[in-house]
C-alpha cells in the first residue's frame, strides 16, 4: 500500500492541518492527541467566514489516536513560539499519513511520530 495522504481519509477532507496550529499534545496509556486550532474548509458543518484579521475558520478541537498499540517518536522537539496575541503554539502539523493498514505517521516541528492506531479522530472542543 503506498501512503495515503489525510485528507483521503473519512472525515478529514474538510479540514486543513498545514495552516492548522498544534497547542499541546495529550500523550497517555489510552490517548495520543494533538491540541489544535484547526483550520476548516469551507465545506465543513462548522465553517463560518474567518474572523476579522484571520485568514481562516478555526476551530479548537483535537486529533485523537485512541488506544494506540504504538506510539514511537522518530524525532521529538516542542519548541514552542509565541505570537502577537500571545498565545503559545508548537507549529503545524506538516503532513499526515495513514502508511499502512493502523498505522500513521504524523510529522511538524514538534517532531516525528509513528502511531498504529484504530483511526484517528477529530473532536471539538
Amino acid at each position: 500500500m503506498s501512503p495515503k495522504p489525510y485528507f483521503e481519509l473519512a472525515g478529514f477532507d474538510q479540514v486543513y492541518f498545514e495552516d492548522s496550529f498544534v497547542t499541546g499534545v495529550i500523550e497517555t496509556g489510552t490517548e495520543l492527541s494533538f491540541l489544535l486550532d484547526l483550520v476548516l474548509r469551507e465545506g465543513h458543518p462548522r465553517y463560518s467566514p474567518p474572523k476579522p484579521g484571520e485568514q481562516y475558520c478555526y476551530r479548537q478541537a483535537k486529533l485523537m489516536f485512541a488506544q494506540p498499540t504504538l506510539v514511537c517518536w522518530e524525532k521529538r522537539g516542542f519548541q514552542p513560539t509565541t505570537d502577537a496575541n500571545g498565545e503559545v503554539d508548537y507549529g503545524n502539523i506538516d503532513a499526515m499519513q495513514l502508511v499502512d493498514d493502523g498505522s500513521y505517521r504524523l510529522e511538524g516541528n514538534w517532531g516525528v511520530a509513528l502511531i498504529v492506531s484504530a483511526p484517528p479522530s477529530i473532536i471539538f472542543l
